[in-house]
């Protein structure tokens, strides 16, 4: 990030346009498999230029958590299907498009009926792009749910 004159940011680009490219495609092909650690190891394969190290933590501690969630979870999860899907942020970028997915998913081990309720969570990350270089991405906490964009799309 660059300071001006009268101390506001301009955010420069992480990636060239070319590694934006592939970075996010990599990134999508690793949320489709609900595959985290490989979201962290792509983070360590790109050059990622002017990268806040505070939010890179951050980014890493939360695909931790998510993997924690679907693959070392005590109620053995086990994904059925993953539905990525554009929404838009409505919180701390509000009306941002961001990247999400939807993952339909039983849980062995549940107290109430075991591998038969199929449950839903969702995931969601937001990449800001301009004169297509990657600026800035993380995770998307608050965002439209699927089914809230179907309905805002009639």
């Amino acid at each position: 990030m660059i300071r001006t004159k009268d101390q506001s940011a301009i955010k420069e680009g992480m990636l060239t346009a070319q590694e934006t490219r592939l970075f996010i495609r990599e990134v999508e092909e690793k949320c489709m498999k609900a595959d985290f650690i490989g979201l962290i190891e792509i983070l360590n394969k790109y050059p990622l230029k002017n990268i806040n190290q505070e939010d890179y933590k951050d980014f890493i501690s939360q695909a931790k958590i998510e993997h924690h969630f679907w693959h070392k979870n005590a109620l053995e999860v086990k994904i059925k299907s993953i539905v990525a899907f554009e929404s838009k942020c409505i919180a701390c970028s509000f009306g941002k498009t961001v990247k999400a997915y939807s993952v339909n998913f039983l849980k062995m081990k549940d107290d109430k009926l075991p591998g038969r309720l199929v449950y839903v969570k969702s995931f969601a990350l937001n990449f800001e792009i301009k004169n297509n270089a990657l600026i800035d991405f993380g995770w998307c906490n608050k965002f439209l749910e699927y089914e809230e964009m179907e309905v805002l799309l009639e």
